[in-house]
């Protein structure tokens, strides 16, 4: 049989000796190879900027159709234990994980408040933005930026 020239991705290569992988497994890999590892944040010193060019970043890409995959696969992890893990470790800490390094420059700059817990303001910041996909109280607008303000009105540093 010809060797494919398909590569594994991180994510399938990650199974080894676990169980096949579900449907949620498969859906969540090809989420992962579609939006690719977990990007540089933005670091231009100016956190509105910032985080106003990636959230709008992640709020148009939920409002498009992977919003609904997104819904369905965070649905599968209230009730999957083994696929809520998965989707922590390959996508959401590798995320995490670069926000942390954005907000520690923000501290050290003085931006952001050092009292507070990076890991909290990450949630903050983000947490919305599911909460609004999840139960569609409030659509998903790439232009609400007010909300960035909120955010900051909570963490900036105070002179």
């Amino acid at each position: 049989m010809p060797s494919s020239p398909w590569k594994p991705s991180p994510c399938r290569q990650a199974w080894g000796s676990r169980p096949s992988p579900g449907k949620a497994d498969v859906v969540l890999e090809a989420l992962n190879g579609r939006t690719g590892p977990a990007r540089e944040v933005p670091n231009t010193g100016d956190i509105r900027a910032d985080l106003t060019v990636a959230v709008q970043a992640v709020v148009r890409l939920l409002a498009t159709d992977l919003g609904t995959v997104w819904r369905a696969l965070l649905a599968e992890a209230q009730t999957d234990h083994r696929f809520a893990e998965e989707l922590r470790r390959t996508f959401f800490e590798p995320r995490n994980q670069r926000w942390q390094e954005r907000f520690d420059t923000a501290v050290a700059a003085g931006q952001l408040r050092g009292d507070l817990p990076v890991g909290a303001m990450i949630e903050t910041l983000f947490g919305p933005i599911y909460h609004r996909l999840l139960l569609g109280s409030t659509p998903l607008d790439p232009d609400d930026t007010a909300r960035i303000d909120y955010f900051l009105n909570g963490v900036k540093a105070r002179p």
